[in-house]
């Protein structure tokens, strides 16, 4: 079975390019997803990333997205928005109600991390979501550092072949070439 999906995990400072981020630091991130893509034949990169996101770093455009544009590779946004996630109440404004309303010792930080983990769990799962209703594969997906190996454990439940490119990458001072972990 060939790799449908390949994980590139990194910090969403270097995924924007924006502020916290150097321009040197941006062109190896930009380097490197071209050099997945290329490698790989990714036709398609999804990234955990939405319009907040990209305000709050200060950048119109991440780097993936320039990337994208720039190869003719289609590009997607898979993160749920501020307003999908109080829908769903997984904002830190449940854990302040819970924690006031539940008799449970040292209940903020139990309800903070149960929270957390959760959150996360439903994110990921509708980056699945958004990932399988779309085409063309394969699909490079551009995530958090943090949500790597969850993300692969997920695919591997539909018996899809995942190749985890980087758990967490990072620029390197004067390495600019592709590499694969």
């Amino acid at each position: 079975m060939t790799v449908q999906l390949f994980i590139l995990g990194t910090a969403h400072k270097f995924q924007c390019g924006g502020r916290d981020c150097t321009a040197e630091q941006a062109e190896q991130f930009a380097t490197e997803l071209r050099s997945a893509c290329k490698s790989y034949g990714v036709r398609r990169i999804a990234e955990e990333m939405t319009a907040y996101g990209r305000k709050h770093y200060q950048v119109g455009e991440t780097v993936a997205y320039k990337v994208a544009q720039e190869m003719t590779i289609y590009h997607h946004d898979i993160d749920l928005s501020p307003s999908a996630r109080h829908a769903l109440a997984i904002t830190d404004c449940t854990v302040i109600r819970a924690s006031r309303a539940l008799p449970v010792k040292d209940a903020g930080e139990k309800l903070s991390n149960a929270l957390d983990d959760l959150r996360n769990e439903l994110r990921e799962r509708v980056w699945v979501a958004r990932i399988l209703r779309g085409s063309p594969w394969p699909v490079l997906a551009v995530i958090g550092a943090d949500h790597v190996r969850a993300f692969r454990k997920l695919w591997r439940k539909f018996g899809i072949k995942v190749e985890i490119l980087h758990e967490d990458w990072e620029p390197k001072s004067g390495q600019h070439a592709f590499s694969s972990e």
